[in-house]
Formats: structure tokens, C-alpha cells, sequence
């Protein structure tokens, strides 16, 4: 019994990472989490010591214990209480007023992004939601995109060190803010950091291409925008991040533009 309590558990921590936002589970699973997380407490305090058995009991249940600090509970804390974690030094970082708006048009959820207090607002609601990785990526690809295409000479070495920073913070399957994208955008990610000995040298060689680039990173982008735009921000419109942002100074405003779009 014991020996399956802890495979569950190990299972269970693991199965939790990957959560799709986009099913409205995370907040369900979290609180599983936490509850067979007592639950382990309380079947270990009551059966470690039990004499014959306090060897193995004791096993099982440190090693279930670990398992949830590490793969649950510490992942967990970082995206809510680091919200710098997922930064990656760009350089040349464009307007964030600019790029919040130039690339997807005059919609609900750009609107609110070119106030800093919306855009304040709407992260704290997803912090709250477990899910601030999706508009740390999309706010970085964007800025990866508005700095390297306005180039006239490009610059091999920078853009490949902060491709790769993309990636490996945010697309790699189990990165510290795993975003959730469907796995065709993952593999061309993935695709021109798999050719040749290095992304430098492949860029400076021709083996892959600015473009290949700029079209994995706009996908991956333009999908993580649409999942905030379709999920996240329909909560939020209802949230009480939002009642505090619609008094503030810029609410009144935000709602003449929404009412503008709407006609």
C-alpha cells in the first residue's frame, strides 16, 4: 500500500506541470495537489511509527514529500512570487506601448495592454491565475521581433543568444515557465536551434535563416495571444484586478475604446 501511496503521489506532481490553462484545470489541480500533499502528511505521521515498518514508511513518505517541494510546490512559488524570473535581457527593448499595440490591431486585450495600469492589472490577475509565463512570453517574443526585424544589419550573435533564451525559459518542454503551445509551434521552434553546431554559426553560415526566426517566433506569439485573448481575459474583464483598474485613472478611457470598437 504504501509503496503504491508513494507512486501516485510522484505521478500525480509530475502529471501537474504541464497543465493546460486553456482547460481551466490549473486552480483544481493545484488544490488536488496541496490536498493529497496533507493527505501523505497525515498517512505517514500515522504510520511511521509503526516499529516494524518505520524504515520503509519513512522512505516513501520523504521521497513523496520531495517530490511534491520540487516538481509542484517550488515551480509553483517561482511564477507567482518571482515575477522577474522570466526576463531576458533583449538589449535595444522597443516602446512596450508600441509593440503592445502595433502587431495585433485594435482589439479589447491591446487596448488594455497600452495603459501601464491595465497591463499591471492583467498580470496580477494571471499571477493569481498561475499563468503570468504566457504574457511574459508574448511580451518578450514581441520585443525579440520588434528589435531584430527593424535591423538593417543583423546581428547573428545577439539574436541567437536571446532565440535561445525564448526557448529555453519558455518553450522547452519542463522549462522553469513552460507556456503551453501546441506541439507543430514547439517543433519549428525547435526546428533552427537543431541545425548545424550552434544557432551563431548556422545564422553567419546561411544554414537558417532570420526569416525561419521571426515566422517560429511570430507563431508561437500570435498563439499564446490568442489563448490570453480567449481564456485569460474574459476572466479577467470579470476579475477584481479589473474593477480596480476600470476605477482607476484610465478605466473611463479603456471603456470609450471598447465602446468605439464595438460599434
Amino acid at each position: 500500500m504504501g509503496t503504491l501511496y508513494g507512486i501516485g503521489i510522484i505521478v500525480l506532481a509530475f502529471k501537474m506541470r504541464p497543465i493546460n490553462d486553456g482547460l481551466y484545470l490549473k486552480q483544481e489541480m493545484k488544490a488536488l495537489g496541496y490536498i493529497t500533499l496533507v493527505s501523505v502528511s497525515i498517512w505517514g505521521m500515522l504510520n511511521i511509527f509503526t516499529v516494524e515498518r518505520f524504515i520503509g514508511n519513512a522512505v516513501i513518505t520523504v521521497a513523496a514529500l520531495l517530490a511534491h517541494f520540487f516538481v509542484i510546490s517550488l515551480p509553483l512559488f517561482k511564477t507567482y512570487s518571482w515575477e522577474k524570473l522570466t526576463e531576458i535581457d533583449v538589449g535595444r527593448k522597443s516602446s512596450k506601448t508600441s509593440m503592445r499595440t502595433s502587431t495585433y490591431g485594435n482589439n479589447e486585450l491591446t487596448q488594455l495592454l497600452s495603459f501601464d495600469d491595465g497591463y499591471d492589472a492583467f498580470r496580477d490577475f494571471l499571477i493569481q491565475e498561475f499563468s503570468s509565463e504566457n504574457l511574459d512570453f508574448f511580451e518578450n517574443a514581441e520585443i525579440f521581433l520588434a528589435d531584430y526585424q527593424a535591423e538593417e544589419d543583423f546581428d547573428a550573435r545577439e539574436a541567437a543568444k536571446d532565440y535561445k533564451g525564448l526557448y529555453e525559459t519558455f518553450v522547452k518542454p519542463y522549462s522553469v515557465s513552460w507556456v503551453n503551445l501546441p506541439g507543430t509551434v514547439v517543433e519549428d521552434f525547435q526546428a533552427p536551434l537543431s541545425k548545424g553546431k550552434d544557432l551563431e554559426s548556422s545564422l553567419k553560415s546561411g544554414i537558417v535563416t532570420a526569416e525561419e526566426l521571426f515566422r517560429a517566433a511570430k507563431a508561437a506569439s500570435n498563439n499564446i495571444f490568442g489563448l490570453m485573448y480567449t481564456d485569460a481575459f474574459r476572466r479577467f474583464m470579470k476579475s477584481k484586478e479589473y474593477a480596480a483598474f476600470a476605477q482607476g485613472v484610465n478605466g473611463a478611457e479603456f471603456a470609450a475604446l471598447q465602446a468605439n470598437t464595438q460599434v
